[in-house]
C-alpha cells in the first residue's frame, strides 16, 4: 500500500535530501475529544502531535499529556512527536545566562514527561522573537548550546530533536545554509546539533 506524505503542525524533513518523511497522513493536537480522535482516526489519520502545555506545575502538564495520549491510544492513533513548550519567556537563546539555564531545567522536565509518552520526535523552537540585529549573533551561539543539552536528554528517552523553522526574525530563519551564515561560521559559530530540521506548515511562506 503506498505510503502517504504525513502532515502535522511540524511535518519533519529528512536533514540528507530535504524531501518530507512518508509515514502516513497525522495531525498536531493536545486538546481534541476523544471524539474528535476517534473521527480523525476514522478519516484516516495515523499520527498525531502532543503539544506540551507550559502553563500549571510540572504534575499538571504531566496529566495534561497523559491524558492525550490516554485519547490517542483509544482512538487508535500514534503519538509520532511531541511539541516543547515556548513563550517569550521560555527561550533558549535568552541573553541572560541564569535565565537559560532555568529554561533548561524546565525543558528537560518536559522532555522527561515525553519520555511517557513515547514519541519519535521531539519538536523544539530554537528562539523567540523579535531578535535585534545586534543581538542575534550571540543569540544563535546561546540557541546552539542550549539545543545540544536538550539534545542529549532528547536522547535519553529515544526521541530525536527536531528544530523548527519559523517565520520573520527567529533565529535560524534568514541563516541558510550554515545557521549563522558563513562570516558567523568564521568566527566560530556552528551548526546546531540537532536530528532534524523541521517545517510548520503554517509558517512556510
Amino acid at each position: 500500500m503506498k505510503k502517504r506524505i504525513l502532515f502535522t503542525a511540524a511535518a519533519l524533513v529528512c536533514a540528507a535530501n530535504l524531501t518530507a518523511q512518508c509515514l502516513g497522513v497525522g495531525s498536531s493536537t493536545s486538546s481534541m475529544s476523544p471524539e474528535e480522535m476517534a473521527a480523525a482516526a476514522k478519516a484516516g489519520v495515523e499520527y498525531v502531535e502532543i503539544g506540551i502545555s507550559g502553563r500549571g506545575t510540572v504534575a499538571e502538564i504531566r496529566e495534561k499529556a497523559l491524558h492525550a495520549k490516554r485519547m490517542a491510544d483509544e482512538a487508535g492513533l500514534k503519538v509520532w512527536s511531541c511539541h516543547l513548550p515556548f513563550s517569550r519567556k521560555l527561550d533558549i537563546s535568552v541573553l541572560n545566562d541564569s535565565a537559560r539555564m532555568a529554561n533548561l531545567e524546565f525543558l528537560t522536565e518536559m522532555i522527561a514527561i515525553c519520555g511517557e509518552v513515547g514519541p519519535e520526535k521531539l519538536v523544539l523552537h530554537p528562539s523567540s522573537e523579535p531578535i535585534a540585529d545586534g543581538e542575534r549573533e550571540q543569540r544563535i551561539r546561546n540557541s546552539i548550546a542550549s539545543i545540544g543539552i536538550l539534545r542529549r536528554e532528547a536522547a535519553r528517552i529515544g526521541a530525536q530533536l527536531c528544530i523548527e523553522d519559523l517565520p520573520r526574525t527567529c533565529l535560524f530563519r534568514h541563516e541558510p545554509p550554515a545557521f549563522g551564515g558563513p562570516a558567523a561560521l568564521r568566527r566560530g559559530v556552528r551548526r546546531p546539533d540537532c536530528d532534524r530540521p523541521c517545517l510548520g506548515l503554517r509558517h512556510g511562506r
